[in-house]
């Protein structure tokens, strides 16, 4: 296919860059023509050349200087209070409500939207702020229905629609859907005040995920820009994803579904937008991956995983056998574009249109020194 460029000034405002582009070039449908060797349905691991025991003590040293960021809390009816919450002194504090459980710091960051948000760069991939449509993802409703949700891909179109058209087209949108029903619509109740805007700006926020175009010190410092160096594309927004093993015993009492568990599911973008893998670099058996419909797989250290992150999946804390912290390394791929800064542009890569993105990266493609290993059934 001939190489095509994208200059970022001509996404619109109220579109994330990566959506614009999909709408324009068509990027699933050219990849659903592509036969992948791995579905990507479950967990898979790649064999990993790279010194897992160097980057932990290089990510442990920087989090000491850059802080360890809780991800951002925006359910305020959330059955478990943080009234006990445990602090430790390299946590990282600012004006939002962020959680002691789950957290980490930020790979990528996107200058404006730091400075649009008032944000420091190792934080800003850390959750996304406060929600246009919060008032109903946390309602009861809301909590019954949110995997549904998560697997309907509406989350962003919902979002648009209540800034754009108002609340009560988000629950129009719901009921076209069968989110929710025409019944169960009833009781809503919707915010006193509305906050509507002719564009919803999309560009430059959180989920804007091409955007991400800056290393942050914490990557450069920690030694995981350097592990990537060697990547054939653009790395995305990406994180150092750490639960902490301490706290919320809670969370292993067998009642996953009926606790704050449920809130963990979650599908990302197609990975032709975005293809993601982790490298767990400090884990135990008390950590696990579940990927709808399957049983939680554990991830080793040594290895790294991949998989369809487009299917409705969640990170789970199984038992309290180690208090150890989980950390993971949890890289972000555009598997057919680079980036070239000083253009501010994107440009297709040798593998556009031609490698379906799961074989790049099981074949070595995206990363040289990690490459297919097993699927883990």
């Amino acid at each position: 296919m001939p190489e095509i460029k994208i200059y970022k000034e001509e996404v619109p405002i109220n579109r994330p860059c990566h959506v614009w582009i999909e709408n324009n070039y068509k990027l699933i449908d050219k990849m659903n023509q592509l036969t992948p060797k791995h579905d990507g349905r479950h967990l898979t691991r790649l064999k990993l050349d790279l010194d897992t025991d160097a980057l932990l003590k290089g990510v442990l040293e920087t989090t000491e200087k850059h802080k360890w960021w809780g991800w951002i809390n925006k359910n305020e009816n959330t059955i478990r209070t943080e009234h006990d919450k445990l602090r430790r002194d390299n946590e990282g504090v600012d004006f939002l409500t962020r959680g002691s459980y789950y957290g980490g710091w930020s790979i990528k960051s996107n200058p404006i939207y730091c400075a649009n948000q008032g944000l420091v760069p190792e934080s800003a991939g850390m959750g996304e702020l406060p929600s246009p449509i919060s008032w109903f993802l946390y309602s009861s409703l809301g909590s019954q229905v949110y995997q549904t949700l998560e697997e309907s891909q509406q989350l962003l179109p919902l979002t648009r629609i209540a800034v754009e058209q108002g609340y009560k087209d988000v629950i129009k949108h719901l009921i076209k859907f069968n989110i929710i029903t025409e019944q169960q619509a009833v009781g809503i109740k919707f915010p006193k005040e509305e906050k509507l805007s002719p564009f919803h700006k999309e560009k430059d926020g959180y989920y804007d995920t091409w955007s991400f175009t800056d290393w942050t010190n914490a990557a450069v410092e920690s030694g995981i820009k350097a592990a990537t160096d060697s990547a054939s594309c653009q790395v995305l927004r990406s994180r150092v994803a750490w639960q902490r093993g301490e706290f919320r015993d809670y969370r292993v009492d067998g009642d996953y579904e009926g606790k704050n568990d449920r809130w963990t599911w979650h599908s990302d973008e197609p990975v032709v937008h975005n293809l993601r893998v982790i490298i767990p670099i400090q884990t135990s058996d008390a950590y696990g991956m579940e990927i709808k419909p399957n049983t939680p797989k554990i991830p080793e250290k040594g290895y790294a995983y991949t998989w369809d992150t487009n299917i409705v999946h969640r990170q789970i804390q199984l038992d309290n056998s180690s208090k150890l912290d989980r950390i993971y390394v949890v890289l972000g791929f555009n598997p057919w574009f680079n980036w070239i800064p000083e253009e501010q542009a994107w440009v297709s890569n040798e593998f556009y249109g031609k490698v379906h993105p799961l074989d790049m990266m099981m074949d070595g493609l995206v990363l040289p020194h990690v490459k297919f290993d097993k699927v883990m059934t």
